[in-house]
């Protein structure tokens, strides 16, 4: 590919993802996430002028929660994604930093990798969604599984990061001349670490909206009133056969933007 056509293309991926995180957060500052009404004469109706991606088993308009969707799974993947790498930054760095020989958090990260994510997520989300009955805290707990079963990678890489650092001759000098370790952290650390932290952040939120999308789908997710990519595959999923543009119309928007997230993500990493 050439670097004239891969500029087109990263343009193109960053103003469609602009799009979609702009025009689900216009959505709910509006005031219009809010559930649609049913309505019974626009059951089940094709994809037409009207209504873009067709209506819903309901004679909802599928567009609309297509964007409603998207504001819960992008929030959702974001939350996570944050928690995720802020666990990573301090397993990998500040305990690192303190304890750079203590097998027993390697031990957990092993342990914890060792056993499916798909089956971690969903026993830590059923543990946390016990002590919730709202809907939102489904949400919240959705958040915390996703973000308590994909630190491990990111510390990992932090915390080789950290022990190269350890052995710098700068940190060598600056210990030399009496700077504590927490000092080092404070001051030296942030500029060598910052672009692995955000490459790190980046390279997550894919990979959960993914996570969260599955989850959905296959019932241990986002529940209603609320909607989320994954839902709405699931929904789609029971109508395959008559109505497949339930399923291809969401489907559809969650590869795309997968699809984009990743090739930008992906040429961060190699620039960093």
């Amino acid at each position: 590919m050439s670097v004239k056509l891969k500029l087109t293309f990263k343009r193109i991926c960053q103003v469609y993802l602009l799009a979609w995180v702009v025009g689900t957060i216009l959505w709910k500052v509006t005031g219009y996430l809010t559930p649609m009404n049913p309505s019974t004469g626009n059951i089940l109706l094709l994809p037409s002028w009207s209504h873009i991606f067709g209506t819903d088993a309901l004679g909802r308009d599928l567009a609309g929660r297509i964007i409603e969707g998207g504001f819960i799974s992008l929030l959702v993947s974001l939350s996570a994604s944050t928690i995720s790498v802020l666990l990573a930054l301090i397993v990998g760095v500040l305990w690192t930093w303190f304890r750079p020989k203590d097998f027993l958090i390697l031990l957990v990260m092993d342990l914890l990798q060792a056993i499916p994510s798909y089956i971690t997520s969903t026993l830590i989300f059923l543990l946390i969604q016990s002590f919730f009955s709202s809907p939102m805290g489904t949400v919240a707990a959705l958040t915390m599984a996703l973000a308590l079963t994909h630190w491990m990678t990111s510390a990992r890489i932090l915390r080789g990061r950290t022990l190269q650092l350890q052995q710098s001759t700068f940190i060598e000098a600056s210990r030399g001349l009496g700077a504590t370790g927490w000092h080092i952290i404070k001051v030296h650390l942030p500029g060598h670490i910052r672009d692995h932290f955000y490459v790190l952040w980046m390279l997550q939120l894919p990979v959960l909206l993914m996570y969260e999308s599955f989850m959905s789908f296959i019932g241990f997710g986002i529940e209603s009133p609320y909607t989320s990519w994954g839902l709405l595959l699931q929904d789609g999923w029971r109508f395959l056969g008559d109505y497949p543009h339930l399923l291809l119309g969401p489907g559809l928007v969650l590869f795309t933007v997968l699809l984009a997230a990743n090739y930008l993500f992906d040429q961060s990493r190699q620039s960093t």
